[in-house]
């Protein structure tokens, strides 16, 4: 594992966040799913201003609209090993697994507070694009697994109380897919799910 400082982890995560995301994130929603506990982010918007060479930062006045990169070229050099330097080489399926875990703590952290459903954008994100990222986790992290145990005993009624109201009727199809999705991962390496 490479030695690294907290400012290079940090910008390799926003990088591979914009570039995995299944829709494009609004500066908030960036925010929610790359802050943990362990690599915390301040002031999200400055850090994006200072690569505006390589991405789009919405302005102020449209704070749904998605960060973007501003050519593909750059995230397809940032995914090759080879081409790219160790220090900015961006893993995909590690920002998978990243992606995963972390959709999956925003929403036990924030479907069980009856505030802020609607308001939250990186909620959105993570209830509609869990399972998407889930199916391309590296099978046997054990983070992923405890978040999807807690998610299931905890969570999992308040998730569909809140796509009822978030989504519209057409996304309840894609939804039950994604229930098969987590399911399917669940099984293939985790015999917990059956018992």
């Amino acid at each position: 594992k490479r030695a690294e400082s907290p400012a290079a982890e940090r910008l390799r995560k926003i990088l591979g966040v914009i570039m995995q995301s299944n829709d494009g994130l609004p500066i908030s929603a960036l925010e929610e799913l790359v802050t943990t506990a362990e690599l915390p982010i301040k002031n999200m918007r400055s850090k994006l201003e200072g690569l505006c060479s390589v991405i789009i930062v919405p302005p102020h006045d449209e704070p749904r609209s998605p960060v973007r990169f501003f050519h593909q070229s750059f995230p397809d050099f940032l995914k090759v090993r080879e081409r790219c330097t160790e220090r900015f080489f961006i893993n995909i399926a590690d920002t998978e697994t990243f992606l995963s875990r972390r959709c999956l703590e925003v929403m036990i952290a924030v479907l069980g507070n009856s505030r802020g459903h609607s308001e939250s954008l990186g909620l959105r994100y993570a209830c509609t694009n869990w399972a998407a990222h889930l199916v391309k986790t590296q099978l046997g992290d054990t983070q992923v697994k405890d978040s999807l145990e807690n998610f299931v005993q905890d969570s999992l009624y308040d998730w569909t109380r809140a796509v009822k109201t978030l989504l519209s009727k057409r996304y309840i199809h894609p939804l039950v897919l994604m229930l098969d999705a987590a399911r399917g991962w669940a099984v293939s390496g985790h015999g917990w799910f059956l018992n």
